[in-house]
């Protein structure tokens, strides 16, 4: 991991060479290896920070907080804390298996904080879980009016069974209510159908949506439904600040080609009277503006903008008039033609179950030498990936400076839109030419408590860790307190971490699990990271797929029975230490519910007592009074990826399906490099996809399908 570190350490360099600089800017990517989910699954992770400027070392980051949310709430269902060295962080986030499915963000943070708290550099991604399991019926809906008519909706919803036959059901209903609002029930008519009418007059503050549970055949399924947003603003209640600075009725606009032609920058301005204009460009990473001479222009005019000496990334042309009024701006792309590329070969497009498969990756750059390059490759079955779910790691990194990085539509429409060439004009607010402000970096504190009571322990204690298979002792100050690095909290996601401490001796330690004490740690993402959690939920869903019960469900007989066979490796269970050797006070209950039975210690069966709950003792009854408990905050790094092995190809009495073959975060590529990896027991169309960073301070992704047939 170090030799990766610092190769990659040497391409950020690179690329703050190769890129503009501004103050405190750059990005933070995460690759995943699917966007399509199951509950129970783990996501694979790779995250990249991309600097536009050095950093001191007292601001590298060395922890990424990522949270999983669903769009139809506000709060984040998971959040953990991952390590990040010279700018990488592999990972894993397993998912719950009673994750409800549904439309997610994957979110994730780096400890550099703006002076608001505000977390300088984050990501969002969206992702899907969907079930292999058949729901009773599936629910449609449909909105019917305009919210320019009326203050009121026409929502027709239907009901069919699973067997694609409509519902005959005499007691077939739907109950729905707007947040905070008493609910109202509608039969549903013998063909499963029934109209709603929802008023849409709501306070400011009520979410945007609608709640239904639909009873039929004796089942219920809940759905939650997005409105479209209507408010009404009156008086002192309208919104003030900056307004766009563009007018709405233009005197004059900018028109760009949708391609750049011999390496310039191809231009319309058109007037509706004639005058003079001022052009005037910027990297969307710098302050610095170049403005041309004033241009009389009559009614419209072609100018072509070289783009030889212009550095690569993305820029703004404005177009202002004499005076100064900015009438029109477009953002544009330079040289992103001209760049390095990477080359995927296999011996063959079609392969069998259980065969191996070797990739040979070849990176060049734009005179087609041979290019050093550190990569995230993967190969995933198709049916995981959503093509309009997609962040392609060049096109974000991009356009990012284009879009608020607390919101996630625009960076999809701006990606989506310059994914291809990047090249292609787009409507977006420009930032404000301001410095951005000084970072600081927030870390890990602890302290120690008595177990029984939770008063502060302040004097010099030995803290000791176990992480997974490994142990470290600190030392705390005369007050109790120690600051661990995040280096010494690492463990891998899901493996054991616990905490103890004891009093110094000079013979080093005693009384470590003998005098009860409590560790505490902070965790330094916690109040950062919700500020990333949905200020408001949007007005409506960004696909209309998404207002249906049945996207969310496998339909296709296939596809569903491939995800059935899907098997989930290298999850590994969390143990639990404490439940067989009690709390931080000792205390643990056994299978005949008696509270520190002298006859089951350390047994697999004990477990923990709870605060108020009535067990018995060697004196009765009694009631647990409660204890301490260790609050530490783990900082994780991915399991080990566990795809089909040599021995699985040996082994014949074992089917293995899988649908995430290859994972390699950070794989790294002197010019060229080979991937071998083998083929499960599940067919089906499969995608070899690398993305990552070329030391000339390119950002690459490349993409081969593949076919994996059945042995027959």
């Amino acid at each position: 991991m170090k030799r990766k570190g610092l190769l990659l350490l040497f391409f950020i360099r690179a690329i703050l060479n190769a890129q503009a600089p501004s103050s405190n800017g750059g990005a933070l990517y995460v690759a995943t290896d699917k966007t399509i989910y199951t509950p129970g699954e783990a996501i694979w992770f790779s995250g990249y920070f991309l600097p536009q400027e050095p950093l001191p070392d007292t601001l590298q980051p060395d922890i990424m907080a990522v949270a999983l949310i669903r769009q139809d709430t506000t709060g984040f269902l998971l959040s953990q804390n991952y390590l990040m060295q010279q700018g990488c962080c592999p990972g894993t986030l397993t998912l719950p298996q009673e994750l409800q499915p549904g439309n997610y963000e994957l979110v994730a943070a780096l400890n550099l904080l703006d002076p608001s708290g505000k977390p300088r550099f984050s990501f969002r991604k969206r992702l899907t879980i969907k079930t292999t399991e058949q729901p009773p019926f599936h629910l449609s809906f449909h909105i019917e009016d305009s919210l320019h008519i009326s203050d009121t909706i026409r929502i027709s919803m239907q009901a069919t069974a699973a067997e694609g036959v409509l519902i005959n059901d005499k007691k077939a209903a739907i109950t729905y209510h707007r947040p905070g609002q008493k609910p109202n029930t509608q039969k549903l008519d013998i063909t499963g159908r029934a109209t709603l009418i929802i008023p849409l007059r709501q306070p400011d503050t009520s979410l945007p949506v609608l709640y239904t549970v639909t009873t039929a055949n004796g089942q219920s399924k809940p759905f939650t439904l997005w409105l479209p947003l209507k408010k009404t603003i009156h008086g002192s209640a309208a919104p003030t600040g900056p307004q766009k600075t563009i007018p709405t009725h233009q005197p004059a606009n900018l028109l760009l080609a949708h391609t750049i032609n011999n390496d310039s920058l191809e231009a319309t301005i058109t007037t509706t009277q004639p005058q003079k204009v001022v052009l005037a460009y910027r990297n969307l990473l710098s302050t610095e503006q170049e403005r041309s001479d004033p241009i009389y222009i009559t009614g419209h005019k072609k100018i072509s903008l070289p783009l030889g000496s212009f550095k690569k990334g993305t820029y703004i042309l404005s177009l202002f008039n004499e005076t100064g009024t900015l009438l029109d701006q477009k953002p544009f792309f330079a040289h992103y033609n001209n760049r390095s590329t990477i080359t995927l070969q296999t011996t063959k497009d079609r392969f069998q179950t259980r065969e191996k498969i070797t990739v040979k990756i070849n990176a060049g750059n734009e005179q087609g030498q041979p290019l050093k390059a550190i990569l995230t490759a993967w190969c995933v079955n198709t049916t995981r990936l959503e093509n309009h779910n997609r962040l392609l790691l060049p096109a974000y990194y991009y356009t990012q400076p284009l879009n608020d990085p607390y919101q996630s539509a625009t960076i999809y429409s701006s990606s989506s839109l310059l994914s291809n060439t990047l090249e292609q004009a787009a409507d977006a607010g420009t930032p404000a030419n301001t410095v951005a402000p000084p970072l600081h970096k927030p870390t890990v504190s602890g302290s120690i408590v008595m177990a029984r009571g939770g008063v502060e322990v302040e004097k010099q204690l030995m803290v000791l860790l176990l992480r997974d298979t490994l142990k470290n002792f600190i030392t705390t100050d005369s007050s109790g307190r120690f600051f661990p690095a995040p280096t010494q909290l690492v463990t891998p996601e899901g493996s054991v971490f616990t905490a103890a401490a004891g009093n110094i001796n000079k013979r080093a330690m005693e009384g470590i699990g003998l005098i009860r004490y409590a560790v505490i740690m902070t965790n330094p993402m916690q109040e950062p990271m919700n500020y990333l959690q949905q200020p408001g939920l949007p007005a409506a869903r960004p696909y209309q797929e998404a207002l249906t019960g049945n996207y969310l469900v496998f339909k296709d007989s296939f596809e569903a029975k491939t995800m059935r066979m899907v098997t989930v490796r290298a999850t590994k269970p969390l143990a639990r230490p404490d439940a067989l050797f009690g709390n931080n006070c000792g205390d643990f209950v056994c299978i005949n519910n008696i509270l520190n039975c002298p006859a089951h210690i350390g047994d697999e069966g004990n477990t923990l007592p709870v605060k108020g709950k009535i067990y018995r003792s060697a004196g009765g009854n009694i009631i647990y009074q409660g204890c301490a408990d260790n609050n530490i905050e783990r900082v994780n790094t991915a399991r080990l990826f566990t795809g089909m092995e040599e021995k699985d190809i040996k082994e014949q009495e074992s089917l293995h399906y899988l649908s995430t073959l290859c994972w390699r975060p950070f794989l790294p590529v002197p010019g060229s490099a080979t991937l071998d990896f083998y083929s499960s027991d599940l067919p089906g169309n499969y995608k070899i996809i690398v993305e990552g960073i070329a030391e000339n301070g390119d950002l690459l992704h490349q993409e081969k399908e593949i076919i994996i047939e059945a042995n027959k």
